[in-house]
């Protein structure tokens, strides 16, 4: 163990996560690169709608996405088509996904209004102490994909299309939640947004109420102390 790594031991709070969905997770990355364009536009709103600074918001270029979903999959396909990132043939989401999950369910449950001692906030050391890892939450491979009816609004108004959507069925997947120990994230607190998490989903299609999972296994791996 290097220097940094006996550091680190002692500033942050660790935990272990094993999740399954309980069936399909759908990935949200569309193919064509216009649509890119716009989902890269969603995800800054979202991103700053969060109370993430505009400063901060990651944009990678459609070129970037392109490459990360692969060539085979980066065609000017003109439906409505989303898959995932791949990584060695595997498909994955990245530890962003996750945070903005758990986020999303530290709102609903009102985690993110809390104040703590000398006035420090949920949101802020949610923001800047909180980690996943790691980078890639792998999936393993697409198992294939399936087609919805929608509607997006054109200049004459809405207009019905076919959504193809790839998805990954039934698989197991973990991570790890490291955060900085100042005692604002603890171990119930935790445990209480992935429960919540579990409900939301994770991946895309979640207003079909799709991409939800059970936490199989939920383990506090190191305590640390600043």
């Amino acid at each position: 163990m290097n220097e940094i790594e006996k550091i680190e031991a002692k500033l942050y709070d660790r935990w272990q996560v094993k999740c399954q969905f309980r069936g399909r997770c759908y990935g949200g990355i569309p193919k064509n690169a216009a649509m890119i364009e716009g989902w890269l536009d969603a995800r800054a709103r979202n991103a700053a709608a969060a109370g993430v600074k505009p400063e901060e918001i990651e944009r990678p270029t459609v070129e970037a996405i392109q490459e990360q979903i692969g060539a085979e999959n980066a065609e000017t396909e003109e439906r409505a088509w989303t898959t995932f990132k791949l990584c060695g043939g595997s498909a994955y989401l990245d530890c962003y996904n996750v945070k903005a999950m758990l986020r999303e369910a530290a709102f609903a449950l009102g985690i993110t209004a809390k104040k703590f001692t000398g006035g420090r906030g949920f949101r802020q050391h949610y923001q800047h102490g909180v980690h996943v890892k790691p980078q890639e939450i792998m999936l393993g491979t697409i198992a294939g994909y399936e087609e919805f009816t929608g509607h997006i609004k054109g200049p004459k108004g809405q207009v019905a299309i076919l959504r193809r959507m790839d998805y990954v069925e039934g698989v197991k997947f973990d991570f790890e939640v490291w955060s900085t120990a100042t005692g604002i994230l603890s171990h119930d607190m935790l445990g209480q947004m992935l429960a919540k998490a579990q409900e939301i989903g994770l991946g895309a299609n979640r207003s079909r109420e799709a991409s939800k999972f059970d936490v199989l296994e939920f383990e506090q791996t190191a305590t640390g102390k600043i």
